[in-house]
């Protein structure tokens, strides 16, 4: 029993151990599904944790895409509106240059149309006074052909020999008539063909509206430069009276007469005119002098119309003192101020001189022009006269040009005044 009883004890031991051993088995089967669960429901997450932050890295690359198309979208929206913003500008400024051009053309047909009425007015004025120069020199030419006449009637009834107190057998004329009668006939044929010289004050053919002779051969080519005397050369108080000398005149007729054919323009009578030309031109260099005259001169105009001497207006240049008398020849002229004999120290027509210099240095380029020097010389300047556009080197501000004159070396002192008196016949 007591074996038997130590038996049943040991396997009931036994089955204890194998149920504490099944129950630890089971417990670490529950335990190993459990980790399983567990390592399930990570791989889950984890799973869900890159699904997630696939579909975020998807959304973000949408984003950007979206992004980058609206970035896109606004950038030709903005380059469309910048084309058509262009556009815009250009077609405003073709429209500015179209209207532009149209006020151009207008303009420039407005000045065509003014250019030929004011051409058209020359010409009637020119023609007008052509018909009083032929009216005027027709009866001049009727009262010369009385007078010549009233002269031959007057010689010949002096002439006549009483024929009861003609010795026998003598001829019908003596010689003392022969001669008579061929020294009026003579001076008939000098009376009937017109004489034209150089050096006159006017050209006493009848040329119509020219006021001089046709270029000399000698000055053929030249250039033309048209000098005034009162106030440009010359200073006179009262006449007769002392005649001044401008400062440097005998340097610039100098240069004028290697360079250029040099006429004289003066509003004074043909005495006074003579007299100065006389004075101030001891070497022949001044070709022409034109002086107060009805072809070109009245109380109410006293303009010198340039284009009456019948020479090339691109190669003709006036030097005037008073704006008004190159109002027709804007262009061709240079206006100097104002001589006085009371100003000793005068350097305008030393200035001048340099202004020539390059003048005819420019007129030695094909195609150069008077009206492109007077428009472009640096030496002078533009001012608004009234009625004209001319050009002053006394208001020159070009500081080179004046560094220019100043390096000039010093010239010899003017010739003094001389007086003029002798001669003068009112």
């Amino acid at each position: 029993e007591r074996l038997e009883k130590e038996q049943a004890e040991r396997e009931q031991i036994e089955k204890e151990v194998w149920k504490e051993r099944a129950r630890q088995e089971r417990m670490k089967a529950e335990q190993k599904a459990e980790q399983e669960r567990l390592w399930a429901a990570n791989r889950e997450k984890e799973r869900l944790e890159m699904e997630a932050i696939e579909r975020e890295r998807k959304q973000r690359a949408e984003e950007r895409v979206l992004q980058m198309q609206q970035l896109a979208a606004r950038e030709e929206q903005a380059a469309r509106r910048k084309a058509e913003r262009e556009a815009e500008r250009e077609r405003e400024r073709q429209e500015q240059l179209r209207l532009q051009r149209e006020r151009q053309e207008r303009e420039e047909r407005q000045r065509l149309e003014a250019e030929r009425q004011e051409k058209a007015e020359q010409e009637r004025h020119v023609q007008e006074r052509a018909k009083q120069e032929r009216q005027q020199l027709e009866l001049e030419i009727e009262q010369l052909m009385r007078e010549k006449d009233e002269r031959e009637q007057a010689v010949q009834r002096a002439m006549q020999y009483p024929m009861e107190l003609m010795p026998p057998g003598s001829p019908k004329r003596s010689g003392w008539q022969d001669e008579n009668h061929k020294a009026r006939e003579d001076a008939r044929r000098a009376m009937a063909a017109p004489t034209v010289t150089r050096r006159a004050s006017m050209l006493t053919a009848n040329r119509g509206p020219i006021l001089i002779a046709p270029q000399d051969t000698n000055d053929a080519g030249k250039p033309v430069v048209v000098l005034d005397l009162d106030e440009t050369l010359v200073h006179c108080m009262r006449w007769p009276g002392p005649i001044a000398r401008r400062p440097y005149t005998d340097q610039l007729l100098e240069f004028l007469g290697q360079h250029c054919e040099v006429v004289v323009w003066t509003a004074g009578i043909r005495t006074y005119a003579q007299s100065v030309v006389r004075m101030i031109d001891k070497t022949g260099v001044i070709s022409h002098c034109v002086y107060r005259h009805l072809k070109w001169y009245t109380d109410v105009d006293y303009t010198k119309d340039l284009t009456l001497l019948g020479r090339n207006m691109d190669q003709t240049l006036i030097i005037e003192n008073t704006p008004d008398c190159v109002s027709k020849n804007p262009k061709n002229g240079i206006i100097v101020p104002d001589y006085s004999q009371l100003n000793t120290g005068d350097q305008a027509l030393r200035d001048l001189l340099g202004i020539m210099q390059d003048l005819i240095q420019h007129l030695k380029t094909p195609g150069a022009s008077v009206p492109q020097f007077v428009e472009n010389c640096p030496k002078l300047e533009k001012r608004q006269e009234p009625g004209c556009i001319v050009g002053s080197y006394l208001d020159c501000r070009q500081s080179s040009a004046a560094a220019a004159l100043a390096a000039v070396p010093p010239l010899p002192p003017p010739t003094p005044p001389a007086n003029l008196t002798s001669g003068y016949l009112g």
